[in-house]
């Protein structure tokens, strides 16, 4: 079932949004979604913090309480894992994503709402269908990308920690870090944060001057004055810009 909340503060607007994303999940999945309207920045935070999420959080950057790039780090440190689509009257900040993968202009078209979702959709669909193989003692795991939240090199050992806990310990490496986790790194979500670690910046909460946090509140190491590029590979993971990954350390 595909989830969506949209904050919009005018009444009119997030009814005709609300009509649009119910037509268009119907026209998808053939079946019932879930849109969720909140009438504010406070309102949809409160649902947050309460364990909410969404595949998908379209936010009108006119609404009162944060700006468009507050409100995009907010969702993060909340634990939002969605896909976010901001909501403008200014052509002149539609080119302006930060952390969101797509804008839409007022007033809204059915035409332009639906290319705009089916373009975020599918990204989304691509990101939770994507795994890797590990070679562990005795066989072969294979691990969604999507529930992966790091790996780590210890003892020529690549350790995948998992969102459920679990930990896949490869065999012994016979080659060099960056060479073992190339086939993550060259997926775009990894993003090597020092000389042995390797993140998933799906699962990042925020980003701080020696490590990075993470869905679970776990934190991995990061390289000393890597923050800057930590924080423009979050960003540029979210807005779905196809990139190279660069080695650290």
């Amino acid at each position: 079932m595909i989830k969506i909340a949209i904050c919009i503060d005018g009444p009119a607007l997030r009814k005709q949004a609300v009509e649009m994303l119910n037509t268009y999940i119907h026209r998808r999945s053939g079946g019932p979604g879930l849109t969720a309207a909140f009438e504010s920045v406070p309102k949809l935070l409160e649902a947050m913090e309460k364990g909410e999420d969404f595949d998908l959080y379209i936010l009108d950057e006119l609404i009162p309480g944060l700006t468009g790039v507050d409100m995009c780090v907010r969702l993060r440190e909340l634990g939002g894992r969605g896909a976010i689509i901001r909501l403008t009257s200014d052509v002149d900040r539609a080119s302006f994503r930060d952390q969101a993968m797509g804008c839409l202009m007022k007033p809204l078209t059915a035409e332009e709402v639906y290319r705009e979702l089916d373009r975020v959709l599918d990204w989304i669909a691509g990101r939770q269908e994507d795994k890797v193989s590990v070679s562990v003692r005795g066989g072969v795991r294979v691990l969604p990308l999507s529930e992966l939240l790091y790996v780590d090199l210890q003892n020529r050992v690549l350790h995948y920690h998992n969102l459920d806990g679990s930990i896949a310990a490869s065999l012994t490496l016979r080659t060099s870090f960056q060479k073992a986790v190339e086939p993550l790194l060259s997926d775009g979500r990894f993003f090597r944060c020092g000389t042995s670690f390797a993140v998933n910046l799906h699962h990042l909460r925020s980003v701080e001057q020696d490590s990075l946090l993470l869905d679970n509140g776990g934190r991995v190491p990061l390289t000393p004055g890597m923050s800057g590029e930590a924080k423009r590979r979050w960003a540029s993971y979210w807005r779905g810009d196809p990139m190279a990954s660069p080695s650290a350390g």
